[in-house]
């Protein structure tokens, strides 16, 4: 059976704190384990807001609730930048299990220990390593039916559209930059672009791709392999395939998106940045 007990906080965080953060004494934090699945999580809620919270669930090896705590306050903050009422939260599942049935019985196992918090108006949608199949499968162990948008991407979209409105960008001249094109990142760009946001730019981990004029993302899309990798053999004419590391950074945009890695911004390459914004 799967338990479900608070996770001691190591230490206060300060702020927006960059790297390992940890739980503060506002914040909530659980651990879930279910030891005949393999289940090992956890999963920190930055603060209830109209007793609401939200924000994804990575999968990785190295995932610690101090890493979690920091991101939940991130997510808070990104929220009400966008002037929603709903507060933070990020969730953790320790593994490096590739795709197959063991992988599937611990993510249906997380969905069963997550299920009461669900119930108390947390909702978690996809981040670093949890697809969208991953996501139904939590979902339909926990008996949770909304599925048909991703916290984080909706997150993410809504505080870039607030946060270029309140500057004074509106109009189809917007334009935004993704240092990612993952599950996040698609979402992300597929939302910008129906509001009438021009992609200029996308990262995934074999280099960066860009048009000045506009990527044309169902071409991206269509181009993207099952490992979120863009097969540039099969990418539509006019795009730039950038050779230089993080060239990213570079391509002028009024918004640079990070939608992959929380580190990819550091003190040794952001005076690299070329867009105006970065959220």
């Amino acid at each position: 059976m799967h338990q479900t007990y608070p996770v001691p906080s190591a230490r206060e965080s300060v702020g927006l704190a960059v790297g390992r953060g940890a739980p503060s004494a506002g914040q909530q934090s659980w651990s879930l384990v279910d030891e005949r699945a393999g289940l090992c999580a956890y999963l920190v809620v930055d603060a209830f807001v109209d007793g609401r919270a939200m924000g994804g669930v990575r999968m990785t090896p190295d995932v610690t609730p101090d890493q979690l705590g920091a991101l939940s306050h991130r997510m808070s903050v990104k929220l009400a930048l966008a002037e929603l009422s709903i507060g933070g939260a990020k969730a953790g599942i320790v593994s490096s299990l590739p795709h197959g049935p063991e992988r599937d019985r611990v993510l249906r196992a997380f969905g069963l220990a997550v299920r009461p918090l669900f119930a108390r108006g947390v909702y978690l949608g996809s981040d670093q390593g949890i697809g969208y199949r991953d996501r139904d499968l939590i979902f339909d162990a926990a008996g949770f039916d909304l599925r048909q948008s991703d916290a984080r991407e909706y997150g993410i979209s809504e505080a870039t559209c607030r946060f270029a409105e309140a500057y004074g960008l509106r109009g189809s001249h917007r334009t935004a930059s993704l240092q990612g094109f993952g599950t996040v990142g698609r979402g992300v760009a597929r939302s910008l672009v129906a509001r009438g946001w021009r992609i200029v730019a996308v990262a995934d981990r074999l280099g960066t791709l860009a048009c000045p004029q506009g990527l044309p993302l169902e071409g991206l899309l269509a181009a993207t392999r099952s490992d979120n990798t863009i097969d540039r053999s099969a990418l539509p004419p006019g795009i730039q395939v950038l050779s230089l590391e993080e060239a990213w950074l570079d391509v002028p945009a009024d918004v640079l998106v990070l939608a992959a890695t929380e580190r990819a911004l550091n003190s040794d390459n952001a005076r690299r940045v070329q867009a105006r914004f970065v959220v």
